[in-house]
C-alpha cells in the first residue's frame, strides 16, 4: 500500500493532482499555509531548508524578507509531498533526495496535509467549513489537523481544548451521520490508526482480565518497536547526531508521562560526554530557560500521541531564535512534526493503559547509542570514570554478604 509521502510524490510526477482546477499561478504565504494545513513558521522553515526545490520566489524571498515569498503550483506540490514525508519520519536530507526530480508544473493538493480516510460524513466536512457555526467550525478543524485531539480524548478534554460544551460535540458528531461522540471515536480510531503506522484498538475483552490484559501489552509493545524500528531506518540519525555532538546547549521538553523518556535522555547524554537539560514548558519557565538560546543550540520536544500545547509552545519559540529542533512523538500528525527540524517516530500506542513509553524509550536509546559509536574512546573511558567514582563514594551495594566475626 502506498504511503501518504508515495501518493503525493506519485502527483507531482504525474503533472498534477486530477480534479483541481486552479487558474492561479502565484500565492502568498498566509494563502500556501493555509491550502496545506500547516503554520506560518512551518512553511518559513520548508521554504528554507528546501528553498533549492522551489522556484526562486519561494525559496529566496525578495529584499529577504519571508512575507514577500510567492509560490507557484509546483511550490504547492513540492511542499505537500514535504509534509507528508516528515509523517513518514524522514530526516530532510532524505525528504530532499527523494524530491530531487524536475520540477513539474501543475495544480495542487487541496485541503489538510494529511487527509482523513474515507468516513461517512469527513469526506464532506472540508467542503463545508465555511457555513459552520463557529464552534463547529473548532471541532471540524480539530478533526481535520490533529485527529489524534479527538480519537483519544474524551469529551471534556475536547471541550475545554475547543472552549465548546459537550451538547455541541455530540451534535457535531450527529451531524456527520454518527450516533455520538463515541460512535465517530471509534470510527475515526478503526480508519486511521493503521494509516499512521498504528494497529486498530483492540477490543475490550481483550484487556477484560489481568493475564489478557498483560499479554495484549506485551503483544502492543512488539507492535510499537517494529513500526519504530522501521522508522528509525528512515530518519537522518547522523544529521541529528551532528547536531547534538555540535550544539552549544542541549535543552530537552516534555510534560506529562512523555518527562519519563525525556528524563532518561537528558540522563543517558551524560553517559556519552554531553550535557543536556530538562526544561519545563510552563509559560514562564520555558522562556526563562529559552530566552538566549541561538542557532548553536538544539531543543528537543518529547511527546506522545497526545501532545500537550506548552512543548510544542517551546519547539516554536526555539525555532523562531534560530536553536536547531528535534521531535520525537508517537504521532506522525503530532503538531511536534510543525515545528521540528528533525523527527523521530515511536509509536507509544497502549493496550491495557492509553499510552506505552516502551518504544519511546527504545528511539531515545537508539540515538544515543549512534552518539556513543562515533565516540567510542570518549564513552568507555567516561564509563570507567563513573565506575572508579562509584567505588571510590561507596555508593555500590557489596555482592556478597560480609562474613561474620
Amino acid at each position: 500500500m502506498a504511503t501518504d509521502g508515495a501518493l503525493v510524490l506519485a502527483e507531482i510526477r504525474a503533472g498534477g493532482v486530477p480534479g483541481v482546477d486552479d487558474a492561479r499561478t502565484s500565492y502568498r504565504p498566509r494563502e500556501v499555509g493555509e491550502r496545506l494545513g500547516i503554520p506560518a513558521a512551518t512553511l518559513r522553515l520548508w521554504s528554507t531548508q528546501f528553498a533549492d526545490l522551489l522556484s526562486g520566489p519561494a525559496g529566496r524571498p525578495t529584499g529577504g524578507v519571508a512575507t514577500h515569498r510567492r509560490y507557484d503550483e509546483a511550490d504547492v506540490q513540492v511542499l505537500a509531498a514535504v509534509g507528508a514525508l516528515r509523517r513518514e519520519g524522514l530526516g530532510t536530507e532524505e525528504i530532499r533526495r527523494r524530491l530531487s526530480t524536475p520540477r513539474v508544473a501543475g495544480p495542487s493538493p487541496a485541503g489538510p496535509a494529511l487527509p482523513l480516510p474515507d468516513l461517512a460524513g469527513v469526506e464532506q466536512l472540508q467542503e463545508r467549513l465555511a457555513s459552520l457555526p463557529p464552534k463547529q467550525y473548532r471541532l471540524a478543524q480539530a478533526l481535520l489537523k490533529t485527529p489524534e485531539m479527538i480519537m483519544f480524548g474524551s469529551v471534556r478534554e475536547l471541550a475545554r481544548e475547543l472552549r465548546v460544551n459537550n451538547a455541541t460535540i455530540v451534535r457535531f458528531a450527529q451531524s456527520l451521520g454518527y450516533k455520538g461522540y463515541q460512535a465517530l471515536q471509534g470510527a475515526l480510531r478503526q480508519a486511521y490508526l493503521p494509516r499512521a503506522g498504528l494497529q486498530p484498538p483492540r477490543d475490550s475483552a481483550a484487556v477484560a482480565s489481568p493475564d489478557s490484559a498483560v499479554a495484549a501489552t506485551l503483544a502492543q509493545h512488539d507492535a510499537n518497536l517494529r513500526v519504530a524500528m522501521q522508522r528509525l531506518q528512515a530518519a537522518d540519525l547522523g544529521r541529528i547526531g551532528d547536531a547534538l555532538l555540535a550544539a552549544r546547549r542541549i535543552l530537552v521538553c516534555a510534560t506529562g508521562s512523555p518527562i519519563v523518556p525525556a528524563t532518561l535522555l537528558v540522563r543517558l547524554l551524560r553517559h556519552v560526554g554531553l550535557r543536556g537539560e530538562l526544561v519545563s514548558p510552563s509559560g514562564v519557565d520555558r522562556t526563562i530557560a529559552l530566552y538566549d538560546i541561538t542557532r548553536e543550540d538544539v531543543v528537543v520536544g518529547v511527546g506522545f500521541w497526545l501532545t500537550f500545547r506548552g512543548v510544542v509552545d517551546a519547539l516554536a519559540l526555539a525555532h523562531r531564535l534560530g536553536a536547531r529542533t528535534v521531535a520525537i512523538t508517537g504521532s506522525p500528525t503530532s503538531p511536534l512534526t510543525r515545528v521540528a527540524d528533525d523527527l523521530l517516530l515511536a509509536p507509544s500506542q497502549g493496550a491495557a493503559i492509553s499510552f506505552s513509553t516502551v518504544a519511546t524509550v527504545a528511539v531515545v536509546e537508539a540515538l544515543v547509542a549512534h552518539l556513543a559509536g562515533r565516540r567510542p574512546e570518549r564513552v568507555t573511558a567516561i564509563q570507567q570514570q563513573l565506575h572508579d567514582l562509584y567505588l571510590e563514594e561507596g555508593l555500590l551495594a557489596p555482592l556478597l554478604e560480609a562474613a561474620a566475626e
